[in-house]
C-alpha cells in the first residue's frame, strides 16, 4: 500500500499525509538530479512542466513550455528517462490502432502524465486541505 494511503488509513491528518507526499516528490527530484548531472537538468525541467502541460489541455507535449528553443530531439532522452523511471507516464500517439502498435507510433507526438496522480496536487507545494475535505464529503 502506498505510504500516503497507509497514512490516511491509519487516521493521519491531511497535513501529515501532504508531508509524506512531499517527501516522495523530493525523492523523485533526487533521482532526476542524478540523471541531470550528465544531461544538463533536462529531465527535471521536463518533469516540473507536467502540471502546466496538463493544465493547458494541449493535445500533445509542447516543448516550448520547457524552453522556448527546445526541440524534441534534444529532450527525447530526458522524456524517456522520466517515463522509464516511472516518475511519469508517456502516452504516445498511434496513427492506426493495429495489433502491433509500435509500427504506428508517432513518438514525437505524445503526452506526459504524472506516474502517481495523487502527487500531482502536491507538486506546487501548497497544502490543499479544503480540496481533500470536498472530495470526502
Amino acid at each position: 500500500m502506498p505510504q500516503a494511503v497507509a497514512a490516511f488509513a491509519e487516521g493521519k491528518t491531511f497535513a501529515q499525509i501532504d508531508f509524506i507526499k512531499r517527501n516522495i516528490l523530493s525523492l523523485y527530484e533526487e533521482d532526476l538530479a542524478k540523471y541531470d548531472d550528465e544531461n544538463h537538468e533536462k529531465a527535471s525541467v521536463v518533469y516540473k512542466t507536467i502540471p502546466e502541460q496538463l493544465e493547458n489541455k494541449n493535445s500533445h507535449f509542447k516543448f516550448f513550455i520547457v524552453n522556448k528553443n527546445a526541440k524534441y530531439q534534444n529532450y527525447v532522452d530526458a522524456v524517456s528517462f522520466v517515463a522509464e523511471s516511472m516518475i511519469g507516464n508517456e502516452c504516445i500517439h498511434v496513427t492506426k490502432p493495429e495489433p502491433v502498435l509500435e509500427l504506428f507510433a508517432d513518438r514525437s507526438n505524445f503526452k506526459l502524465y504524472m506516474g502517481d496522480t495523487g502527487l500531482l496536487v502536491n507538486q506546487d507545494g501548497i497544502l490543499y486541505i479544503p480540496v481533500y475535505m470536498t472530495m470526502l464529503l
